[in-house]
């Protein structure tokens, strides 16, 4: 059975137009279904409106670039775009890439076998993309949901993010806590777990403490808490910490 892609090619010039319609009629195995469009500004709409799988957007479009269109876009990670350009060189690629472009081709420089691997190759990015952005999500829905409070903190300490429940547990508003050190929230910024922090700068090895402190609200009431922290390497070798805490008042 054929699959189907839904391209939109967006060319003022309509000669590039059916040169790579016959490129892409010309895949075994796929029927491409193009639109085309040679303006910038129905491009914009277009793209807005996710209808299609990829887009091959020219680089020169009369008086406004492919460039200008990728900026204008309100959500680059919709329809993967791949720019169409008349040279290569190291100038274009950073632009293109700045822009939200995942790749690009030069023109006359590419026949339909390169074509049809660029479409996929932009069109299952796209999908591993959107797969791990509803991951996150799922994700982001358990941690907030959840009665414990959560944080993700850097290698110093510093709260990168939390959830609601985190907020509560120190009576701080939205977002009060996000930049501050987690150890302002325990009282005398607890010995033991000060030296987890400075411990972990000389491992790599996944580490998981849980202790009991003294926690500080922010009108300087005190209670007492369960504290599980974690901390992990990344593929950049940046050091993270997870921070679980509970309130056993």
């Amino acid at each position: 059975m054929r699959s189907l892609i839904r391209v939109l090619l967006v060319d003022d010039d309509e000669d590039d137009y059916k040169l790579t319609s016959a490129q892409l009629a010309a895949v075994p195995d796929t029927t491409y279904e193009v639109t085309w469009v040679a303006k910038a500004d129905e491009a914009v709409e277009w793209i807005e409106a996710r209808e299609h799988d990829v887009c091959l957007l020219d680089y020169h479009l009369g008086t406004e670039t492919g460039l200008d269109v990728l900026r204008t876009l309100t959500d680059r990670a919709g329809v993967p775009c791949v720019l169409l350009t008349a040279v290569a060189d190291a100038e274009t690629d950073r632009a293109a890439t700045a822009a939200g472009a995942v790749d690009y081709l030069v023109k006359g420089q590419f026949d339909s076998q390169h074509l049809e691997r660029t479409i996929r190759y932009a069109v299952g990015n796209a999908a591993a993309l959107r797969s791990l952005r509803e991951s996150e999500e799922r994700f982001r829905s358990v941690v907030e949901a959840a009665t414990d409070g959560i944080a993700m903190l850097a290698a110093d300490g510093v709260i990168l993010t939390c959830n609601l429940a985190l907020e509560q547990v120190f009576g701080a508003a939205p977002g009060e806590l996000e930049g501050q050190s987690f150890l302002e929230l325990v009282a005398d910024e607890d010995d033991e777990i000060a030296g987890l922090f400075n411990q972990a700068t000389a491992t790599t090895t996944l580490q998981h403490h849980a202790s009991d402190a003294e926690g500080l609200k922010a009108d300087g009431s005190s209670f007492p808490l369960e504290i599980s922290l974690s901390t992990w390497l990344s593929e950049n070798d940046d050091r993270y910490w997870s921070a679980i805490v509970r309130d056993v008042t």
